[in-house]
């Protein structure tokens, strides 16, 4: 229903899991962390293009088993949409073959397909609180933060995306301040759902 996007380290679960606990919209966290380690691959390594699909393609699929899980509206400290630009991160100019290109392609275009059909809303959560490092997450590094937020923007941003987007900009820094920007949406987007029951009903 809802979900964050955005680049790591700029408080998406923080805020996700505190406004599910404020709401009573139940909390979906990515699994990206216990998926690295059932892999046995640690999560800041550097992946060939083979590894690093076979990666996201198991994170979007415990993501798709978490969601249908779900019993009812939820929010979610990621998205399909993050996921897609992880793996467009580490293509580069020249380090793929053509199979591996179409094969990142296929993933795009079910990141979208998942992205359209399971969410109603996605909120773009910009850098801008400090970088905090701890184990088992991305090293210290803005600058690749800041290339995937440039990333998830794009992806958001395309027209091959149906889902609302709104932005929580760099200055919205406090966990108080993103807590009541979500609740505005939040009831945006409840108004939204009731004017399509309408429509639907009459």
């Amino acid at each position: 229903m809802l979900g964050l996007i955005g680049a790591h380290r700029t408080g998406k679960t923080t805020l996700a899991r505190e406004y599910a606990a404020r709401s009573g919209l139940l909390f979906i966290t990515s699994s990206s962390t216990a998926v690295h380690a059932e892999l046995g691959i640690p999560m800041d390594a550097d992946l060939d293009m083979q590894t690093r699909l076979k990666v996201q393609h198991a994170i979007l699929d415990r993501a798709e088993e978490d969601i249908h899980r779900a019993s009812g509206p939820f929010v979610s400290d990621r998205t399909p949409l993050d996921m897609a630009a992880y793996l467009l991160a580490d293509v580069g100019r020249s380090n793929v073959s053509r199979v591996e290109i179409d094969a990142a392609m296929k993933y795009v275009e079910r990141c979208y397909d998942m992205t359209n059909t399971y969410f109603f809303r996605l909120v773009l959560v910009s850098p801008g609180i400090p970088y905090v490092v701890e184990e088992g997450k991305p090293p210290f590094n803005v600058a690749y933060q800041e290339h995937h937020h440039a990333l998830v923007s794009g992806l958001a941003y395309d027209e091959r995306c149906e889902v609302s987007l709104d932005v929580l900009p760099r200055d919205c820094l406090s966990l108080k301040e993103r807590l009541s920007s979500l609740d505005e949406i939040a009831k945006d987007v409840s108004k939204e759902i009731a004017k399509d029951r309408n429509l639907y009903l009459h």
